[in-house]
């Protein structure tokens, strides 16, 4: 069991320590917004904040809420900042997640996976004009509306090779009216998040 605990911490030490020369000194993030082209929904039927809940919501809508997420986050820096989040420059891209996004088959939005999101496969599935640099991303897995959470994973990746340098599940509160801002508080509590900025910010200094 020692030797088992001994090979796994000695793995994460590795993944920080190239997650760490990787992204160290870094003079410009690319900031992707937030992709929900696999996120899944659980409805809202029996929430705790039935204030929010008129209707259930039609696929059609969830994925024109998902593009408009993302364009508040361009419309929007002062409140979405990455900048202010990372202690860096960004640049701000969302047209490779909406392109998914439009895409996405909503047959099976309300369905719970069977496997969690590959995040190396997904980050492949991007058509990035950058080719080579950081990019950031925050992907999201499930909205769960009867509990008022939003789970996203948090990733930094070389753009070059795809290659994953930082990833964090993290979990955050929905809030507002209308279903486009109640889910984009979940993303704006994201990048207010400390711990998570404290963590990016050392791997970037």
């Amino acid at each position: 069991m020692k030797k088992i605990c001994l090979a796994i911490c000695l793995i994460v030490a590795g993944f920080t320590a190239k997650a760490q020369n990787a992204m160290n000194g870094v003079s410009l993030v690319n900031v992707y917004g937030a992709d929900y082209s696999e996120v899944w929904i659980r409805d809202a039927e029996k929430s705790k904040l039935s204030q929010f809940v008129s209707k259930a919501e039609t696929a059609k809508e969830y994925v024109s809420t998902f593009e408009d997420i993302n364009l508040l986050l361009a419309q929007d820096p002062e409140k979405y900042d990455f900048g202010k989040m990372l202690r860096k420059p960004v640049k701000l891209d969302i047209e490779p997640v909406c392109n998914l996004i439009r895409h996405r088959d909503t047959a099976d939005l309300r369905e719970r996976p069977e496997h969690p999101i590959n995040v190396s496969e997904q980050l492949k599935r991007y058509e990035l004009q950058e080719t080579e640099g950081l990019g950031m991303i925050f992907i999201a897995t499930n909205l769960d509306k009867r509990m008022g959470k939003g789970t996203y994973v948090v990733v930094c990746f070389d753009i070059a090779t795809r290659d994953i340098l930082f990833r964090q599940e993290i979990t955050t509160s929905a809030g507002g009216f209308g279903l486009r801002n109640y889910w984009a508080n979940t993303v704006e509590d994201i990048i207010e998040d400390k711990a998570l900025r404290n963590e990016l910010r050392k791997l970037m200094k």
